[in-house]
Formats: C-alpha cells, sequence, structure tokens
C-alpha cells in the first residue's frame, strides 16, 4: 500500500490545482474585459491623440451643425416663381429640439472637461526653458564684452 498515493490526497490536490487554474483564469477575463472596455479605449485614446480627437470632434460637430440647421436650400435649377425647398425631416426636426433642450448643458460639461485639457497642453508651450550654464557666452545676443582700456 506504500506505492499507491491515497485517493483522499489526490482528491485534495486535483481541488487545489482547479481552484488555482480558475482564479488564475478570473484574473485574465478581468484584465482583458478592463483593456478591451469601450470606455478605456476611448480614455487611452483620448490620452494618447488629445489633440487630434479634439479637432476631430470640432470639425464633425461643426459639421454636423450645418447639416442640422442650416435652412431650406432652394433648387437653383428651378425657375418658376415658387422656388423648390429641401423639406426637413422628422428626425431633423426631433434632433433639433432635442439640440435645444440639451445644448446649454452640454456646452458646459464641454467646457468644463476641455478647459483643463487645453490648458495642460498650452501649459507646454508657456513653461520657462531651464537656463543654461553658458548664459553669458559670446553665442548670447545679450552679450556684450567690456570695451578694454
Amino acid at each position: 500500500m506504500a506505492g499507491k498515493p491515497n485517493k483522499e490526497i489526490l482528491k485534495k490536490q486535483a481541488l487545489l490545482a482547479l481552484a488555482e487554474s480558475r482564479s488564475s483564469l478570473h484574473l485574465g477575463i478581468n484584465h482583458a474585459r478592463e483593456r478591451l472596455s469601450p470606455r478605456s479605449i476611448v480614455e487611452n485614446t483620448v490620452r494618447k491623440h488629445g489633440v487630434w480627437v479634439l479637432a476631430g470632434t470640432a470639425i464633425g460637430g461643426f459639421l454636423l451643425t450645418r447639416m442640422l440647421f442650416s435652412g431650406p436650400r432652394k433648387n437653383s435649377r428651378d425657375t418658376s416663381t415658387k422656388s423648390a425647398t429641401k423639406r426637413r425631416t422628422i428626425a431633423g426636426i426631433l434632433i433639433g429640439s432635442a439640440w435645444g433642450l440639451a445644448r446649454e448643458p452640454l456646452l458646459a460639461l464641454a467646457t468644463q472637461k476641455a478647459m483643463p485639457l487645453a490648458m495642460q497642453y498650452l501649459d507646454k508651450f508657456q513653461t520657462p526653458k531651464p537656463a543654461s550654464s553658458h548664459s553669458n557666452s559670446n553665442n548670447s545676443p545679450l552679450y556684450k564684452p567690456d570695451p578694454i582700456e
């Protein structure tokens, strides 16, 4: 009987190995879920390419506003006394009314979120560069040698 392992010991070892594999699988799934969630993808993209995202959003918003809120377009080829006009769709009317309700809160939120990002970006260019140890060298435009008497 010394050569045969005990069934209880083998069962405990198998259960322990199963619990370890489940926990490692659970950690891997959670890590993948965090990395591939749309929120984290958007956060990483904004963090890496904030200026481009801001510019693309501004251009997209401008174009969307132009499409939704432009007046009726007249057909230049129409020669009758009543010119043909492009009709607004129900979706355009609904989106226009929703925009009218949500415009001020959305602009306030956008200002609140975009201003720190813009200030952080501008601070990169406005921070003074550290002074070099050779501030009075001959290459400096402010350097004037003392006259020899």
